[in-house]
């Protein structure tokens, strides 16, 4: 976030600091598709069994509703 904002405020980030951002998203990268993959292979999976159509489009809803409110700005 520090990285992000040193960017945005200064225009411009040195090496340095540009390396550590590279390595800090790579290992963002690591984690959301580890997240993801659970979420496809395990969770969705085992909520199409268990909830009805109803409550998925209820589920469905209010994650549409939290991306759509979610702050876009650093």
């Amino acid at each position: 976030d520090h990285l992000a904002r040193r960017w945005l405020a200064d225009g411009h980030l040195e090496t340095r600091a540009v390396d550590e951002l590279d390595e800090l998203l790579s290992e963002l990268r690591v984690v959301y598709e580890s997240h993801i993959r659970t979420e496809d292979e395990t969770v969705f999976a085992l909520a199409k069994e268990v909830l009805t159509d109803h409550q998925l489009a209820q589920i469905g809803d209010e994650m549409r509703r939290r991306r759509e409110s979610e702050p876009h700005d650093v």
